[in-house]
């Protein structure tokens, strides 16, 4: 009888305990869940927007530190693989329902994609009947969730919200075919260090890509479930499934363009890079022979207009822009710079890969990049609230959001600076030889793909906030913190204050 008091207690304690221990779970999860439904009702006017969207992502922050700080994780590894899937897709999904009862808006995306979709069911051709800024499955794409449901802005964000779902679960397949995944640059690290499974996590519940997706409509998500599972066929080693994924994502966005040179270097045959190469290309070509056959010239106008100065805006260079006019230099040169840069920021990124230099040195320069990014955001910020408002809740409101984001900043640096390691020279044993025979450590892909990927955004001739999606999923699994936590809030910080008030309904 004694032995089963004892017995009872320590079940009792263990509990106790274990109620004690997830107290902060249970709280963080109340408050995200409250600020989500704020966000979802309230958060359309630019004020509101600022303030509810400041503590939703703060609640969002202490919401990770308590699951990865809980044993919820070690439960949720053991779980069946597919009820695990399906449960992270509902709830990913779930996250995005009270979004889709509201408007759009964040930006006029979503309704080119109601225009385009309007003129594609009436006849048009895209590229000769309209313009169309993307490659062509894009176009395609518009069609397909048009021919069904119409050509109107729900079905979009509907659609939309469903891909991102899938994302999470793409990680999460990834984690389980790459469980031996070396964390890199942790010792001594007291910051919670993502990988996969932890990223796949974070990414589902992260309010930057639930608003650009639910409440936007933005397609990017699409393309990023391409990127990851071009980078899930690379680590099973089926480099021409692998070229295929990433050329979808390539034939609806250009971005993966520049992230495929670590693709291929990190394959070691070149039978397997050649076969990464041709599926890469292939389906590029399938959704562009229409267009050829109609008319081959329609590629080169789309590709002009692409690659022209067709946008300006909120970028680094249009302060470049600024900088040679004032002085007196010739500000067209500004593009000719920024590429110059980010071709030299590309290779040296992509030889310290294939140098095993990658993982043992800080990314300064890109840490630089975000910060001048989310500063310019902040300044904007501040022109748009303190530019000779006598309105009381716009300064009020406004400083509130503003000194969130500095305290983003802030520790974003503090976090990027307490953990450095040290680093090795810029091209430990380098020789060139070494570059045409070593292949880049598939373990280290995500964090170059992310890195390269942010400066891709800082060297763009535009910025606008849901680019963030593209540089996510590989962030939050890069297993490096001095990475992953200063992207996550700088990047948080990027998208609260880049949207000007006519793009949010005002005061």
């Amino acid at each position: 009888m004694i032995g089963d008091e004892e017995g009872r207690s320590r079940r009792s304690n263990a509990a106790s305990c274990s109620w004690k221990d997830r107290l902060p779970l249970i709280l963080s999860s109340v408050v995200y869940f409250i600020l989500l439904l704020s966000m979802a009702i309230l958060g359309t006017g630019y004020l509101n927007f600022r303030t509810i969207y400041g503590l939703w992502f703060i609640s969002y922050l202490l919401f990770l530190f308590s699951i990865f700080g809980s044993d919820i994780i070690k439960k949720i590894e053991r779980m069946d693989p597919i009820k695990l899937y399906v449960g992270i897709f509902l709830i990913t999904l779930i996250i995005h329902l009270p979004f889709l009862f509201g408007e759009p808006m964040m930006s006029q995306d979503i309704f080119r994609l109601e225009r385009r979709g309007e003129l594609l069911l009436d006849g048009g051709f895209p590229y000769e009947d309209f313009n169309v800024n993307k490659p062509p499955l894009y176009i395609w794409l518009v069609g397909l969730v048009s021919l069904p449901f119409g050509p109107h802005h729900l079905p979009f964000r509907v659609a939309f919200s469903i891909a991102n779902s899938f994302v999470p679960v793409v990680m999460l397949m990834i984690h389980r075919r790459y469980r031996d995944l070396k964390v890199n640059g942790t010792s001594g690290s007291r910051l919670p260090v993502l990988t996969w499974m932890g990223g796949a996590i974070a990414y589902a519940t992260c309010p930057i890509v639930i608003i650009e997706t639910g409440i936007a409509g933005h397609f990017d998500v699409v393309v990023v479930i391409a990127t990851l599972l071009s980078f899930y066929f690379l680590v099973e080693k089926r480099a021409f499934f692998s070229g295929l994924m990433l050329g979808t994502g390539f034939a609806m966005k250009l971005y993966p363009m520049f992230i495929a040179p670590v693709f291929f270097l990190s394959l070691e045959r070149w039978k397997d890079r050649v076969q990464l190469f041709i599926g890469f290309f292939t389906i590029p070509l399938i959704s562009s022979i229409p267009i050829l056959i109609r008319d081959p010239g329609l590629l080169l106008e789309y590709l002009q207009y692409q690659f022209g100065d067709w946008y300006v805006g909120f970028s680094i260079m249009s302060l470049l822009e600024g900088l040679l006019s004032f002085l007196s230099l010739d500000p067209s040169h500004s593009g000719s710079i920024m590429t110059a840069l980010l071709a030299g920021g590309i290779l040296i990124i992509i030889v310290r890969g294939l140098l095993g230099n990658i993982d043992r040195r800080d990314q300064g320069i890109e840490m630089f990049l975000l910060l001048i990014l989310s500063i310019m955001g902040i300044s904007l910020s501040s022109a748009i609230i303190f530019g000779g408002s006598n309105d009381v809740a716009w300064i009020v409101f406004g400083t509130f959001a503003l000194f969130v984001s500095v305290g983003f900043q802030i520790s974003a640096v503090y976090i990027f600076i307490h953990q450095r390691k040290g680093s090795s020279p810029l091209f430990n044993g380098f020789s060139i030889r070494k570059m045409f025979t070593s292949a880049i450590d598939v373990e280290n892909v995500p964090l170059i793909s992310s890195i390269i990927l942010v400066l891709l955004i800082a060297a763009s001739v535009q910025f606008h906030p849901w680019y963030i999606a593209w540089v996510l999923p590989f962030s939050l699994a890069s297993g490096n913190p001095r990475w992953t936590w200063p992207v996550l809030l700088l990047l948080g910080s990027v998208q609260m204050n880049y949207y000007p008030p006519w793009e949010l309904g005002g005061v």
